[in-house]
């Protein structure tokens, strides 16, 4: 029985502190950001500068960016394709 608390407590205590030191943690607040001239948005920090573009071997642009603000990293890859989905050039 003794055994069985120790592994209980070495397994759980960890998780424990990790859970403490998380929740205190706050998300930023986000802000709707467009993203280049793609037409599309999404939700990132204020702090979120503008998106690289960069053309696939297709023509297609490819839009990146990302930001990491208080221990949190947001990412995002956009793609505008060149055809229409569905549709056979």
């Amino acid at each position: 029985m003794k055994y069985i608390a120790t592994c209980f407590f070495l397994l759980l205590f960890p998780l424990f502190l990790v859970s403490q030191t998380e929740a205190s943690t706050k998300v930023p607040r986000l802000v709707k950001k467009a993203i280049g001239e793609s037409g599309c948005y999404a939700y990132f920090p204020a702090g979120m500068g503008d998106f690289e573009l960069s053309k696939s071997e297709d023509g297609a642009d490819v839009y990146t960016g990302e930001v990491a603000v208080d221990g949190f990293r947001f990412a995002c890859i956009a793609v505008k394709f060149v055809a229409v989905h569905g549709v056979n050039p």
